[in-house]
């Protein structure tokens, strides 16, 4: 079977562009989630710190009071919080770096990923034998010449029952969001 190219639609950053508004929703629900979490972390920290009482070192070694004036084990708090209920919003969900988000449901399939590390003449999608399959190769060589680094990625997905290579389609954001979508065909009416 011959291998078909998708065209790729080149627009603007993924959050500037309309055509990608479909998908705020998703990022909007965890930027709120981070906000929520981060809003009550910081009110227990500034708690927690309003009553700290610091020991004055004392002069005196054998004074039992006599401790750095700060926390040594000082750091910024963490945030276990916003792996809670992170489920919920449907981002990141595979251990794939990459994939933003995969989504399928009776009307279409669609994909995003992060492929802000390659430049748009570098990422190839075609449909092949079944498949959507999802390219990136980027060479950087030094400026002497001597030395290559290579980063590349392929990522294959099953394409939905039904969806003809037409009905593929691909739009890569400036900032690298790449979104693949296939629309099914509408199911027959049964009487």
């Amino acid at each position: 079977m011959a291998v078909e190219r998708v065209p790729t639609t080149l627009r603007d950053c993924f959050f500037k562009d309309d055509h990608f508004a479909v998908n705020w929703e998703n990022f909007d629900k965890l930027k709120e989630h981070v906000h929520t979490v981060s809003e009550d972390m910081w009110k227990k920290f500034n708690a927690q710190l309003r009553h700290y009482q610091p020991m004055i070192e004392s002069e005196n070694k054998e004074d039992e009071k006599a401790v750095a004036p700060f926390p040594r084990h000082w750091m910024l708090p963490s945030f276990p919080a916003l792996f809670d209920n992170v489920d919920s919003l449907d981002l990141y969900k595979e251990a794939d770096k990459e994939l933003i988000r995969f989504k399928e449901d009776d009307t279409s399939m669609e994909l995003s990923l992060d492929t802000h590390n390659y430049r748009p003449d570098e990422i190839h999608i075609a449909v092949e034998e079944g498949m959507i399959v999802v390219t990136g190769k980027h060479e950087e060589k030094s400026e002497d010449g001597r030395r290559t680094t290579t980063r590349q990625f392929r990522r294959a997905y099953t394409l939905p029952a039904g969806v003809s290579k037409e009905q593929v389609t691909s739009n890569l954001s400036s900032d690298g969001v790449l979104v693949i979508s296939a629309k099914k065909d509408a199911p027959a009416i049964k009487n």
